[in-house]
């Protein structure tokens, strides 16, 4: 092992950075690289395509989907191919299906200055304040509008009629569960998702409302009484809620992504086609470049890339946010750590391997493990370790 900066693997394998921070759809946007195209994402698009071409389009949504499972990520990067001018807006898509690009673009038509986006992120205050707060940040409302349904559905109303060279208002609220949950604890606001909801399928497709939830709406009222219960199930069904979680081919071209080194030595090269050859000899069907993700994601050991994306869907992780912290945060013996600690001076020997991402684990992880499903499992391994050495 060394120390010395100048001589470590971090010189050979410049980690992308931007995958490992959580996005924040009211702050940040997407560089050119930031964003993974993938086929989950575009069987995601084309859904929700389908939907606004209808004869009436929906025009509300909930995107449903684990925590970390890149949902804001695609709020924004949807965002950036209906916003703002033409130019732009194609150079957004360059990485998107040029047919499913063309699909979203027909089903929401941005006319000729794009969609005004309005974006937020749930706290636990009511729907009413929070958005109000930022129709009003973006002078859709008078100052001394008051925060009610009447206000809010004729601020947008007013928008959408003297605006017709834009698409629409595009309204994206990501966490949406914290203002279900204040919503239920204070028995309000459910008319104004419904109102809300009824507003943009009557808008002829120029009022867009998503909601970005990790359950459904209902499951965030099951402790509520019955008619609470009820009252948020017809609400329910005023949305078309789409469910998005990549495969696992996918999490590995995330993984080969963010690990960008060009220094894949051959030993690891030969590792990799070999495993591939063993799954296809199991009839387990990998994905036709798995091979080349794996030879990517050196100087991960190709199971330990295997076993990453499957760890971080259990009932401790949070899917891609899990991973992207052990491979960027530089928690104690996770990726970055190794790759500080690790000489560059035998590449053929080098590997983070299985038995240390169990350790990571270990050392960072036990506590939310061992109150986990998990836990049984876990505790056996341990001790049939510890008998061991």
């Amino acid at each position: 092992m060394n120390t010395n900066t100048a001589e470590n693997l971090l010189t050979l394998v410049p980690m992308k950075s931007q995958f490992s921070r959580s996005a924040r759809i009211d702050q940040d946007s997407l560089n050119d690289d930031e964003f993974i195209y993938s086929g989950s994402i575009d069987l995601f698009l084309n859904t929700l395509a389908a939907h606004q071409e209808s004869k009436i389009p929906q025009g509300a949504y909930t995107w449903t989907g684990p925590y970390g499972s890149g949902k804001s990520t695609l709020a924004l990067s949807l965002l950036s191919i209906l916003t703002g001018p033409k130019k732009a807006r194609y150079d957004a898509a360059k990485n998107y299906n040029s047919k499913t690009a063309e699909r979203v673009w027909a089903a929401f038509p941005p006319r000729t200055k794009g969609w005004r986006p309005i974006t937020i992120v749930g706290e636990r205050t009511s729907l009413a304040n929070a958005l109000a707060t930022e129709l009003k940040k973006q002078n859709l409302m008078c100052a001394s509008d008051l925060e009610t349904p009447e206000y809010i559905l004729a601020a947008i109303h007013n928008y959408l009629k003297n605006s017709e060279k834009s698409g629409g208002l595009f309204v994206v609220i990501d966490e949406m569960g914290k203002l279900l949950e204040h919503s239920v604890a204070t028995d309000g606001d459910v008319y104004l998702y419904q109102l809300l909801a009824e507003a943009a399928s009557r808008s002829a497709g120029r009022f867009v409302f998503v909601g970005i939830l990790h359950q459904t709406f209902q499951e965030y009222s099951s402790n509520a009484i019955k008619r609470v219960r009820d009252e948020w199930g017809k609400v329910q069904g005023r949305f078309v809620d789409i469910s998005l979680n990549l495969s696992s081919s996918e999490q590995i071209e995330l993984i080969s992504a963010t690990i960008s080194s060009a220094h894949s030595p051959y030993s690891h090269q030969l590792i990799c086609e070999n495993l591939v050859q063993h799954l296809v000899e199991l009839k387990r069907a990998p994905a036709s470049n798995l091979s080349e993700m794996l030879k990517n994601c050196w100087p991960l050991n190709p199971i330990t890339a295997l076993c990453l994306g499957p760890v971080s869907r259990r009932s401790y992780g949070q899917n891609q946010r899990s991973i992207f912290s052990f491979l960027g945060s530089g928690e104690p013996l996770g990726f970055k750590h190794f790759l500080q600690n690790t000489s560059n001076a035998n590449l053929d020997s080098v590997s983070y391997s299985l038995a240390e991402f169990w350790d990571y684990l270990s050392f960072n992880w036990s506590n939310l493990i061992a109150s986990s499903q998990d836990s049984h499992s876990y505790a056996v391994a341990n001790e049939n370790l510890a008998q061991l050495e």
